[in-house]
């Protein structure tokens, strides 16, 4: 008898707790179901998206512009809708994504790789879609890019040339008539850029046919052309890789990016005058896809599928919040977690998360019909959350907080994606 009383407990424990749940309208698998954010509006594009990391941008009045692209022989689809999800126009382009969607000063910028394995990247209106500008080249493997108030920057993704033509450059500075004003020739791949005033940082890390290079950081002063300071970590022929989309400069001009070795991965924080300011070792995670964001005080939030870190602006560990134990949907921070004005964190997973900075869960939106693999979050003007899922735009009902006006609070740093300040 004796044998059997825990488990009759423990299962008449559960009824209570499930009955109790049920009373207050929460699901008990479910137990931070958000029962006051729902669904403001939703906008369907038609389109497959699965596995989606669309990041969408955002302008001033509230529009949101973003692409959808399912498989590389897909033509790029880009939309633009209101703040209130109404379709304003929408376009396709041939070729492979390579660049995240980038709003600047009324305009769009984004690049491809074409099908003869050449990068093309293009300047729209963002009032109508129609084409600005083109600039096709020599650049190999589609490019990303960074766009600052005077520059537009391209980095070709696998370094080198097009097989048949002559060597070419893998970076490519231009003003904002797609007019090339410096051609740099580096070698190598770029995986990174962002842009501080008239500093521009690049990162390299290319597998060629003799194994892998050395990650190279550069930091470059695009008024006089000359090279400040050079980083480098790893060895050749080694399999280090650049696990971050972007790199992340704070108000004291240190850069933040992370780095792969097999399973081991690396947050580095480098100081202005490239020496290492501290190394972080993180949990181990399989082709690991993640950068840090930073809040108004310099602390460092950086997470991956199953946790969400925050470090001191000097590097230490402040917490460690996991979420392996308690709920039905997992954490999968993708690209950077999104920090809010009113100690709010957000990011997107097997449903929508917001988390206390204390830290504690606060609510997930679960994903439903109409809400699946939502995709990185933007906060929209009115403190509402956008994300860009399969088949859908969802905007949920947030807190009415905004993002932060911190020195790199999400990915590419601001809601236009830019990658500068």
């Amino acid at each position: 008898m004796k044998n059997l009383l825990f488990p009759l407990l423990s299962i008449f424990a559960f009824v209570l707790f499930s009955l109790s749940s049920c009373e207050k309208g929460k699901n008990p698998l479910k137990p931070y179901e958000a029962t006051d954010h729902p669904e403001v509006w939703n906008y369907n594009f038609n389109l497959q998206n699965s596995g989606s990391k669309t990041i969408p941008a955002m302008d001033a009045d509230g529009n949101i512009y973003f692409a959808i692209q399912n498989n590389e022989i897909d033509p790029i689809s880009l939309f633009a809708i209101d703040k209130t999800g109404n379709e304003l126009w929408k376009n396709e382009f041939n070729g492979k994504l390579t660049s995240q969607i980038i709003y600047e000063d009324d305009h769009l910028y984004f690049s491809a790789q074409t099908s003869d394995s050449r990068s093309i990247t293009w300047c729209l209106n963002s009032a109508d879609g129609e084409i600005v500008w083109a600039n096709s080249s020599q650049q190999k493997g589609g490019c990303v890019m960074a766009v600052s108030n005077d520059y537009v920057v391209t980095g070709a993704l696998s370094g080198g040339y097009v097989v048949g033509e002559e060597d070419s450059y893998e970076l490519q500075i231009m003003n904002k008539t797609g007019e090339i004003l410096t051609p740099i020739s580096i070698g190598n791949g770029v995986a990174a850029i962002s842009m501080v005033g008239n500093t521009l940082y690049y990162i390299t890390n290319h597998v060629s046919g003799g194994g892998y290079d050395k990650i190279i950081l550069t930091k470059y002063n695009l008024a006089s052309g000359a090279v400040e300071w050079v980083h480098e970590t790893g060895e050749n022929e080694q399999n280090w890789r650049v696990a971050s989309p972007d790199l992340v400069i704070d108000n004291n001009d240190k850069v933040y990016f992370v780095s792969q070795f097999g399973l081991n991965v690396t947050l580095h924080i480098i100081n202005p005058d490239g020496s290492v300011f501290k190394e972080i070792t993180l949990s181990e995670v399989n082709d690991a896809t993640l950068t840090p964001s930073l809040d108004t005080e310099g602390n460092i939030y950086i997470g991956a599928p199953g946790y969400l870190q925050k470090y001191s602006p000097e590097g230490n560990l402040i917490w460690s919040y996991e979420d392996f134990d308690y709920t039905s949907a997992s954490i999968n921070v993708t690209y950077a977690p999104v920090l809010a004005s009113g100690e709010k964190v957000y990011y997107g997973g097997e449903g929508l998360f917001a988390v206390n900075t204390t830290p504690e869960m606060a609510y997930i939106v679960y994903p439903e019909t109409g809400f699946t693999a939502p995709g990185y979050p933007l906060i929209n003007n009115d403190g509402d959350i956008i994300t860009v899922g399969n088949g859908y735009v969802n905007c949920i009902k947030g807190d009415g907080q905004h993002l932060q006006t911190s020195a790199w609070p999400k990915v590419y740093q601001n809601n236009g994606n830019t990658a500068s300040r």
